[in-house]
């Protein structure tokens, strides 16, 4: 009765977590403290990983059973100096809105996405959401005078194509504009009354809200609602994720033309298709990266585990993904007809690895993907190649 009681061994662990975008995330466990923190040094170093602060906990058993957990390192990313957020530079042709219903259409989200980039990026949010959200179009007011300006750059091109006073089409986008900002407060008051987005049956959800609301604002609201969800998503690739998941719901295919507009959103960020489509070697290989999503071919670099892009490409090659198709293959034009050459370490070697890729488009006799468009992407090209051949011998 008198014996001694049996010691308990207390095992320890490191837990290794990582911050992103305000939520913590579990990276790893170690049996050491100096491996653990190394780590995280590692991750707060990873440019490509984006952390804002990493931390190891260290675990043990408690004398009452259940695990004891006792911080033992943490660090945060050395704030740099932010600047203003502006707009880019880019001066893309936008087609003239001449209804609302076109203001939300993919021309007015791609231009949204191209001179708002900066803020987008920061938010983690897609063109859809922020103009469908009360609360995002607030956080762009309050990020400076990012609207107006982007209003100025759009009307002065779309002025001078339709031989207008600049001042008559800044009036009419800033109409636009308004409108839809009322409308994503209309949404925000009534929210609570109205149809609850049913994420298992997203044709019903479309179908009451029709009843609703009328006709003339269901497909609005459904967008309002589907970007209040998508905003709690942490990252653009969780959206994707989202979307996605959505699409390939019971009765989902009634909404598929709301849907993969997110998709397009997001395929025609420059950064998130790079994110999506995996980092490739040569302009060659991401020609030819989205030509197999475009046609539902499999990559030459497999997909990774559990990546979600052979169901968009699914849904891009049978049709289903309008939007999405007509984003990758602008890109793809704008690849073909750029500067860039196919290959880097090939400098000689253009022209002939440009035949390889019009091969890999051809569709039919004389028939590229994407049409005249493309065509003139190579022609473009092949210009620039017989330019360069011709200062080689001195010619020119």
């Amino acid at each position: 009765m008198f014996g001694l009681a049996r010691v308990r061994k207390v095992k320890r662990q490191y837990e290794v977590l990582y911050q992103r975008y305000g939520r913590w995330e579990i990276d790893a466990l170690f049996e050491g403290d100096t491996d653990a923190i190394a780590r995280a040094e590692s991750l707060l170093a990873n440019e490509k990983l984006k952390a804002e602060a990493v931390k190891v906990v260290a675990q043990r058993n408690g004398m009452n059973g259940g695990i004891v957990e006792e911080p033992l390192f943490l660090k945060e990313r050395e704030a740099a100096k932010s600047k203003p957020l502006q707009i880019t530079g880019d001066t893309t042709p936008v087609a003239p809105c001449t209804e609302l219903k076109q203001f939300f259409a993919l021309d007015s989200r791609l231009a949204v996405g191209r001179l708002l980039r900066q803020f987008l990026d920061k938010m983690q949010v897609t063109p859809t959401e922020l103009m469908h959200s009360a609360r995002l179009i607030q956080k762009l007011d309050n990020a400076g005078n990012m609207i107006m300006a982007s209003v100025q750059r759009v009307a002065g091109g779309q002025a001078k194509a339709m031989n207008v006073p600049v001042k008559d089409r800044v009036e009419a986008l800033e109409r636009f504009a308004f409108q839809a900002r009322k409308l994503a407060g209309d949404y925000e008051a009534e929210r609570r009354t109205l149809p609850p987005f049913d994420t298992e049956d997203l044709a019903k959800t479309r179908r009451r809200i029709n009843i609703a609301v009328g006709d003339g604002r269901a497909d609005h609201v459904f967008m309002c609602h589907l970007s209040a969800m998508l905003v709690d998503q942490p990252s653009i690739p969780a959206k994707l994720d989202a979307i996605v998941g959505l699409m390939g719901r019971d009765n989902a295919v009634e909404t598929y033309d709301l849907l993969e507009g997110v998709i397009a959103d997001i395929l025609g960020g420059g950064e998130s298709l790079r994110d999506v489509l995996g980092a490739q070697p040569t302009l060659q290989r991401h020609i030819y990266a989205l030509i197999d999503v475009i046609k539902g071919g499999s990559p030459e670099i497999p997909w990774p585990d559990g990546s979600v892009m052979p169901t968009v490409s699914g849904y891009i090659a049978a049709g289903q993904a309008p939007q999405s198709q007509r984003v990758l293959v602008e890109r793809l034009q704008t690849a073909l007809a750029s500067a860039v050459l196919l290959d880097q370490n090939q400098p000689d070697a253009d022209a002939q690895l440009l035949k390889a890729v019009v091969d890999r488009l051809t569709e039919g006799p004389g028939k590229l993907l994407g049409g005249e468009a493309t065509a003139q992407a190579v022609a473009q090209r092949r210009k620039r190649q017989q330019a360069g051949h011709r200062q080689r011998l001195g010619l020119e």
